[in-house]
């Protein structure tokens, strides 16, 4: 049956997309301090829910229930999201993922020569984090440019705004957890493999309408 905007599924299942994994950053404290054995421990948020981001040419959003069933049983805390630099492992037992009202937060109990790490995020030089995940579902809208006043600046809403419309990517399901990481630089940094898988997916979508 050919799929129409009548007959299409209310959600668009992004097929595509599933064994790509994609990195999204947020400008959330990371923290560090020592436990009870004395063992340096850092953590933070490394996805937030409903907080809008101006992805260089759409809006996105992490929506509540995405990371509900998600496969995570390899993820690791890496450093930048360095595989030659792992800081916590959830197979071992060294990071624990936790997830509130607020995001996906993560705390990681670090190897015993990660002083580095430890000493940069305690003296605040690094205090954002990310994550790297594959996408299951999300659905896509052209929202009204004044729905989204007050949660993305009026730079970005300048940016991402045609014709009087917003392109939004709702990050609804996640298919798989890669990894948490504390981060340099926790922001879109405007590359094309950043939004590569979400091109796709809007492409898929737009040819549905």
């Amino acid at each position: 049956m050919k799929i129409t905007k009548e007959n299409r599924a209310p959600e668009q299942i992004d097929k595509e997309a599933l064994y790509e994994p994609e990195r999204r950053y947020f400008k959330s404290e990371a923290r560090a301090q020592k436990n009870e054995d004395g063992k340096m421990v850092i953590g933070g948020y490394g996805a937030v829910f409903n907080q809008y981001t101006n992805m260089g040419w759409y809006a996105e959003v992490v929506m509540p229930g995405f990371f509900d069933g998600i496969k995570d049983d390899r993820c690791a805390c890496l450093f930048n999201h360095d595989e030659s630099s792992v800081l916590g492992r959830k197979k071992n037992g060294t990071l624990t993922l936790k997830i509130d009202g607020d995001g996906l937060d993560y705390t990681s109990t670090l190897p015993s020569h990660r002083t580095d790490v430890y000493e940069l995020v305690e003296e605040g030089y690094i205090y954002e984090s990310s994550f790297a995940f594959t996408t299951s579902v999300s659905k896509w809208a052209e929202v009204d440019r004044s729905e989204l006043a007050g949660k993305l600046s009026d730079a970005d809403l300048d940016q991402l705004t045609y014709g009087g419309k917003i392109s939004v990517r709702y990050l609804e399901k996640g298919r798989e957890l890669f990894d948490v990481s504390p981060v340099t630089y926790g922001a879109y940094q405007g590359t094309s493999t950043d939004t590569r898988v979400a091109k796709r997916s809007f492409e898929m979508w737009k040819a549905q309408q």
